[in-house]
């Protein structure tokens, strides 16, 4: 048999050992080699995890210092509109939009917009160019003075959902009274004064229906739409669904930009982003224009607004100004109130569904524009929702992102070099301390 399988080719009983070792050999090393391989990709992204969770610390701690308003007193422009006042008792607004927000409001702001109403704030400008500074100079009287600082108090009314109560109980955002206050104590003349200023020409109640009586009485003449199209139960799931998804959204990218928080960022990167615009933020906030609605904002204007965003905007949004409808019953006597104190030639109720600019031209008077002479079907552009400013400026976004990153990547390195000499400074007191104990 060994002569027939010499003969034939066939491996010998030592080779076929030597074979089976190599194989089992093999084995092995590629098991070791996998396991290896396993195990580098494992510690791969535990350091990516860990280094994700100290930029996410670094970013909330950024984040809560910029609603501290930490250094918002080294940067912060305290400017407002800065034109000649209108007459007396008269705003200058020719368009009131009546309607909570999503009803339309920023579809019919850009169709303003596109029909020349090119000063068209909504809330959030409103809220920024004019209401920040009636209530800076209402809580600067040295009578109002402990208003602003006393304890948060519930603004408990109808207006307010008892799930959104408990949920902003004893948050930044809890409910106060402070802008009602502020709104009674205004005189007509000061807020028409204000509002003429900045040379407005409509105005979207979003967010702030408790302003709407307060200019309409200020704006005699002014032409509104009522914006009463979407039935209630249609109304409150969008709203709610608009809500989930800001929520999310604001969440996500404010840990991006809140990079400039952290460090007085704001103090060395104004003045520079100033003179590359030609003092784009400080011009636009002197004479009121352009809204951010227009989608022509800059990287200086945009990097502003999210500097003073916890100073011009945020401590508006749960002071009262905004009207929340708990049933059916208060959405509908809302829009009822307008057809009772509205005279009828200048209300008109829109109807998303079957108005357009036609229909929008024929009602405010206007004549000459390229959209008004657009067929009878020609609906409104539609607008963006979430992050309306953002996706309306892609390219000034994007610039905002990489810059809100170069900031994380400076104060993640300026941070971890600190806390290392800190630590180290620690470690050398203690080893000091100890051998000073030892040699006692």
């Amino acid at each position: 048999s060994r002569a027939f399988a010499s003969a034939h080719g066939f491996p010998s009983r030592e080779q076929r050992t030597r074979l089976v070792e190599a194989m089992v050999a093999s084995r092995e090393g590629r098991h070791t080699s996998l396991q290896a391989g396993c195990l580098r990709v494992v510690a791969w992204l535990v350091a990516w995890l860990w280094l994700l969770a100290k930029v996410f610390a670094l970013s909330t701690v950024s984040a809560l210092m910029g609603h501290a308003r930490t250094w918002n007193w080294a940067y912060e422009y305290d400017v407002t509109c800065q034109n000649p006042p209108g007459p007396a008792n008269h705003s200058g607004v020719k368009v009131l939009l009546y309607g909570p927000a999503k009803t339309g409001t920023k579809s019919m702001m850009k169709a303003l917009i596109k029909l020349g109403f090119e000063n068209s704030y909504h809330s959030e400008e409103f809220l920024w160019n004019i209401w920040s500074g009636l209530s800076i100079d209402y809580f600067r009287r040295p009578e109002n003075r402990e208003v602003a600082l006393r304890p948060r108090q519930e603004l408990l009314t109808q207006n307010s959902w008892d799930g959104e109560q408990r949920y902003m109980r004893g948050t930044p955002w809890e409910m106060n009274d402070n802008d009602l206050r502020v709104l009674r104590d205004t005189k007509p003349e000061e807020l028409a004064a204000a509002i003429s200023r900045c040379r407005v020409d409509a105005i979207a109640f979003d967010g702030t229906e408790e302003l709407f009586w307060a200019v309409y009485a200020v704006s005699p003449g002014a032409k509104v739409i009522s914006l009463n199209w979407r039935t209630y139960p249609a109304w409150r799931k969008s709203w709610l669904d608009f809500q989930y998804a800001m929520i999310y959204a604001c969440q996500a990218w404010g840990h991006v930009v809140g990079a400039m928080y952290l460090l007085p960022w704001p103090v060395v990167m104004i003045p520079i982003l100033e003179l590359l615009s030609g003092n784009s933020i400080y011009n636009g906030m002197a004479v009121g224009s352009p809204p951010f609605t227009d989608g022509s904002e800059t990287l200086a204007r945009m990097f502003y607004r999210y500097a003073a965003l916890y100073s011009k905007w945020f401590p508006h949004q749960n002071r009262g100004l905004r009207r929340l409808f708990v049933n059916e019953s208060d959405y509908l006597d809302h829009f009822d109130e307008a057809r009772r104190r509205i005279p009828a030639e200048n209300l008109f109720e829109w109807d998303m569904k079957k108005h357009g600019f036609a229909e929008l031209c024929g009602f405010l008077g206007i004549g000459g524009q390229p959209a008004c002479s657009a067929p009878e079907n020609g609906r409104l552009p539609s607008g963006v929702n979430v992050m309306y400013m953002e996706r309306d400026n892609p390219w000034v976004t994007l610039r905002m992102g990489l810059l809100s990153l170069l900031m994380h990547w400076v104060n993640y390195r300026l941070v971890g070099k600190t806390l290392t000499l800190l630590w180290r400074v620690v470690c050398w007191s203690l080893s000091t301390r100890r051998h000073r104990q030892k040699v006692e």
